[in-house]
């Protein structure tokens, strides 16, 4: 049985890619017309990845996406407003003393 795992070829890291090559791969299928498959083999980009930032560039305007670099935002549940107005929520309950537990302590957030 084998006690510790060697990753092969780096592992995530070896699919880091730079939100500068990210944008030029966007604007190659969009703007030049060159099919999402081709540019993710020459740049050797995850397709997937690739697929995603364009549908998003299309939607939004390229000049509109967020931020090329991997933050994780296409996972976001919550707006930034509606995060505001739950934080909101939250602290008025703790004040209102809604977030007391069965031994009397309060719920700090």
């Amino acid at each position: 049985m084998v006690r510790t795992y060697k990753k092969k070829d780096g592992g995530r890291e070896a699919n880091r890619v730079s939100a500068a090559t990210m944008r030029t791969a966007t604007m190659m299928v969009i703007e030049e017309g060159q099919s999402v498959r081709k540019v993710s083999s020459d740049l050797q980009i995850p397709r997937t990845t690739l697929t995603r930032y364009v549908n998003e560039a299309k939607e939004k305007g390229i000049s509109n996406v967020e931020s090329f670099a991997k933050t994780k935002a296409h996972r976001k549940v919550l707006s930034d407003k509606q995060e505001e107005q739950l934080k909101e929520y939250l602290q008025i309950c703790s004040r209102q003393h809604h977030g007391l537990t069965e031994a009397g302590q309060t719920i700090s957030i």
